[in-house]
């Protein structure tokens, strides 16, 4: 089935909408947004699509109010970038409620925030490593509309709150295998090993994950590469990544945030530490050089990781060569 990876969310919250009276959408232009995205939502639900005031904090504390009173509240953010304005309430308040209340209180709340195609320096931001020094919210990032629907679907029926993140760069349509309206998915935390191999692991998430694909397809070198698509940040399956590194022994990480203190660098760090012996090659990371994002798409390319990077620093780590620097 052709989907797109918008579609498959929205086809999820609708399907959990159906089955949980209690689920309900809370943002700003919520409700215009529902009729443009998904608006059998709103046709079927008007009164559980709820447009709020420009008040990210205020609208992420009346989410939690909700969910302790067992309320199963979508905030939608709209933007990531706009995650920093409830990150307070985000990180100190919902990802705390369960513990400081010993598990007497369920925050149950998913908040989705969209990974914006970069614009300029306020709105290119990537926060996901900002909620992983959180360990009290999940964080997912799907890669392709299946992983969307299921994770989606797993959120809204856990007992821990969530951001999910959608990477509104991916909106090409994928065919791709689209589980039935009744599937849950038992694996939520665990990576997803998409492409076999023996001679290289190249771990990523989100629109990474379809760099490295272009990328491979370039390589032509069947059987060297394995691909791993984490699926989601915490929990993070980092066995996954060991086991496969232990038998490639090289790794390549690939991120569209920043490279620096980010999602690559922890794995590095963790598989260095613990396949020291069996690795071959130090870990290289790609992403996002470090600087402000600039209005020019021009010269966007020159921050950004690219295809093309992905594949010659793949290129290089099999062939033993000098790695490019990122």
């Amino acid at each position: 089935m052709i989907q797109s990876l918008r579609y498959a969310i929205w086809d999820a919250i609708y399907e959990s909408m159906n089955e949980d009276e209690s689920i309900f959408i809370l943002g700003e232009g919520a409700r215009v947004k529902c009729s443009f995205d998904y608006p059998a939502i709103l046709n079927r639900f008007p009164e559980r699509v709820v447009t709020a005031p420009v008040a990210e904090a205020g609208i992420v504390n009346v989410a939690l109010g909700a969910a302790l009173n067992g309320a199963r509240p979508i905030v939608d953010l709209t933007f990531d970038d706009l995650s920093l304005r409830a990150a307070e309430e985000i990180i100190n308040q919902v990802a705390k409620a369960h513990f400081m209340t010993a598990g007497k209180l369920k925050a149950r709340v998913v908040i989705k925030a969209d990974f914006n195609r970069p614009e300029n320096c306020q709105s290119g931001s990537r926060w996901e490593a900002l909620f992983l020094h959180s360990p009290g919210i999940r964080v997912y990032i799907p890669s392709t509309p299946r992983d969307a629907r299921l994770m989606m679907r797993a959120a809204l029926s856990g007992e821990d709150p969530v951001i999910f993140f959608e990477d509104r760069i991916i909106d090409f349509p994928q065919d791709i295998e689209v589980p039935s309206r009744q599937t849950h998915d038992h694996s939520i935390g665990l990576a997803s090993t998409l492409v076999k191999g023996d001679k290289l692991t190249v771990v990523s998430f989100g629109y990474g994950v379809h760099l490295v694909r272009q990328a491979l397809e370039q390589l032509g070198a069947p059987g060297a590469v394995e691909v791993i698509d984490l699926r989601t940040l915490n929990p993070l399956d980092i066995d996954t990544v060991k086991d496969s590194v232990s038998r490639t022994g090289r790794l390549l990480t690939v991120e569209c945030g920043q490279a620096e203190f980010g999602i690559g660098a922890e794995l590095a760090a963790r598989v260095s530490q613990d396949c020291f012996h069996q690795m071959s090659r130090p870990p290289v990371r790609l992403g996002m050089k470090k600087g402000l994002f600039p209005a020019a798409p021009s010269l966007q390319q020159a921050l950004l990781p690219s295809v093309e990077q992905v594949h010659l620093t793949m290129k290089e780590l099999l062939g033993g060569g000098e790695v490019p620097w990122n």
